[in-house]
């Protein structure tokens, strides 16, 4: 089972090395007792990551993402456990990530793009093979769309950083994430959504009849797979996604499939616990990511105006907290 999206050698047996290095890393920091599993996803976790080329051979681009299954811990305890753990990041050269999930609430996982992913697509580097074999099954084509309006808002929140910083670091690549999910969510509004990038290149014709979207959405695959490869998206690109991006939302927005599966009751106290929610221009019973979204798409448009800055950093605060 390959890293990488066409097993590449060189670049697969340096993965493999940061895998060790990782998970001992972990098990340095947390005790064995009380760790399950570590569970890799994202695109490397589904034999669909990136590489680029140094100077001794090839090697990660994207970052490493893992949930941390803990057993006999409380959620608290679980984070604060994962905060021993050493930044790994300038030891292997990418972002590492962890995130954790209790052994006893598995079968309780929010059905979620994030999660349905995670059980189409993951790999287990170290510990119970078989742990996540308890988790309700997700088809994708039973997602609900509020699911790829959540992908939507996280993707226009990094337009939004790019429209405040025109020569932000990573312009291209949160050009590139808009252009991934523009395309990922008309291939769900299209019942046509699946796990790989490689499939999913092929079947966007079948989600829209726009040249512009079908070329972005798959040089924008390309990049995903292979940056060092191809120009990088320039300043003259973020215009058009932006106005890609918000076309695309208003489909998502007015498709009848939008459900809001949260309690009534726990987005009513989210929207009274936060202070920063008061302007609620959204229903109480809303997720108060709904708010962000409502915001996002009158602060899209850049302007120079010092308000919209300082709006546009307001919301960009409140995202972290709901994205």
């Amino acid at each position: 089972m390959n890293f990488t999206f066409n097993g590449n050698q060189s670049a697969e047996q340096r993965i493999r090395l940061h895998q060790s290095i990782i998970a001992s890393e972990v098990l340095k920091a947390i005790p064995e007792k009380n760790l399950t599993a570590i569970v890799m996803v994202g695109g490397y976790g589904r034999s669909e990551g990136a590489f680029v080329k140094h100077d001794k051979g090839y090697g990660p681009y994207n970052d490493y993402d893992y949930f941390l299954v803990f057993t006999g811990v409380t959620k608290k305890r679980a984070q604060q456990l994962i905060l021993n753990i050493p930044d790994l990041d300038s030891t292997v050269g990418v972002e590492v990530d962890f995130f954790p999930i209790l052994e006893n609430k598995i079968d309780k996982l929010e059905f979620s793009l994030m999660n349905a992913e995670m059980q189409l697509g993951h790999r287990v580097i170290w510990g119970d093979e078989a742990v996540l074999d308890r988790m309700q099954q997700m088809p994708l084509a039973q997602l609900d769309l509020t699911e790829f309006e959540r992908l939507l808002t996280n993707r226009g929140c990094l337009l939004l950083m790019n429209h405040l910083d025109n020569g932000h670091e990573h312009m291209s690549k949160y050009i590139n994430k808009a252009w991934l999910a523009i395309g990922d969510a008309l291939l769900a509004l299209a019942g046509k959504y699946e796990l790989s990038y490689v499939n999913k290149k092929l079947a966007i014709e079948q989600a829209t009849s726009d040249p512009l979207v079908i070329d972005a959405y798959r040089r924008a695959i390309d990049i995903r797979f292979r940056p060092d490869l191809f120009l990088p998206w320039g300043l003259e690109d973020l215009d058009i996604v932006t106005d890609y991006w918000s076309a695309t939302l208003g489909q998502v927005e007015s498709s009848k499939q939008r459900l809001d599966s949260a309690s009534h009751w726990t987005n009513i106290f989210r929207n009274l616990r936060d202070r920063r929610l008061l302007k609620l221009d959204h229903p109480l019973t809303a997720h108060p990511r709904v708010q962000v979204t409502n915001r996002l798409k009158s602060l899209i448009t850049p302007s120079n105006d010092r308000q919209w800055q300082k709006e546009s950093n307001k919301l960009l605060s409140l995202w972290g907290s709901y994205s």
